[in-house]
């Protein structure tokens, strides 16, 4: 997961996106955000300028509940709301983090733009 964390912070900034917070949620696995690893507010550099979009990374259900961090997140999901649980919705932006994961960043930040213009 360090490695696509990485890369999505080095990439959001040539899409026009910038990371204003983020939040680690390693605090308990069994909480009602059990399924949030880590969580950034992105903020939109490009118009819509300030739109926000919550990127969430998600731990697999069948994940251990006594983890470290970054162990068993599968995916990422991006949306224009906060995650109210860890279902992916159709209004969302989803990139799995398997094998192939870099070949899928084209759609992911495409996703991404396609967020931008549902706000317009």
């Amino acid at each position: 997961m360090i490695t696509q964390r990485n890369k999505l912070i080095e990439l959001l900034p040539h899409y026009g996106w910038e990371v204003i917070n983020v939040e680690d949620h390693l605090r308990g696995s069994t909480g009602p955000d059990w399924f949030i690893d880590e969580f950034w507010e992105v903020e939109s550099a490009w118009t819509p300028k300030g739109l926000k979009v919550w990127i969430t990374f998600l731990v697999d259900p069948q994940a251990p509940t006594e983890r470290k961090k970054g162990q068993g997140v599968w995916a990422v999901r991006a949306g224009l709301r906060k995650p109210p649980d860890s279902r992916i919705g159709d209004a969302e932006v989803y990139l799995s983090l398997n094998t192939g994961w870099e070949k899928r960043l084209p759609e992911f930040f495409n996703g991404l733009s396609d967020l931008r213009k549902q706000e317009t």
